[in-house]
């Protein structure tokens, strides 16, 4: 009886780490952006199909299209949106991978079209 309890918990423990190695899981959902140093503070509402993201201070949006180019990397580019941003991204595309996953969220990292700079930062799940 204790070894067949000790694979069940094995089983349980390896589905568990296969749950936290697969970006799948954020593919869709709402994320929170915390960024203390720039004062960010955002959330994100991702679809199969967009990602719309708020300023939780101003209310402000910028919605991307999303394009998934494999399990882990997508591409973002810009629909329309009301804040300061909006010259920014429209015409660039962001390309981003995701690098960690955390039990709560992901880790990413990316560039923007033109740009050199590599911008990342962590998503939570909300």
């Amino acid at each position: 009886m204790k070894k067949f309890s000790f694979i069940l918990v094995l089983l349980f423990l390896i589905m568990q780490m296969q749950a936290l190695t697969n970006c799948t899981f954020y593919k869709l959902g709402k994320f929170i952006l915390f960024e203390q140093k720039q004062n960010i503070h955002v959330r994100i509402d991702r679809t199969a199909t967009e990602q719309l993201e708020t300023d939780l201070k101003t209310g402000k949006f910028i919605r991307f299209g999303i394009r998934w180019i494999n399990e882990c990397e997508y591409e973002l580019h810009f629909i329309d949106g009301n804040n300061e941003q909006v010259s920014f991204f429209r015409n660039r595309k962001l390309s981003l991978r995701i690098t960690e996953i955390y039990a709560d969220g992901y880790k990413f990292e990316g560039k923007v079209q033109g740009s050199k700079n590599i911008i990342s930062n962590i998503l939570r799940k909300f």
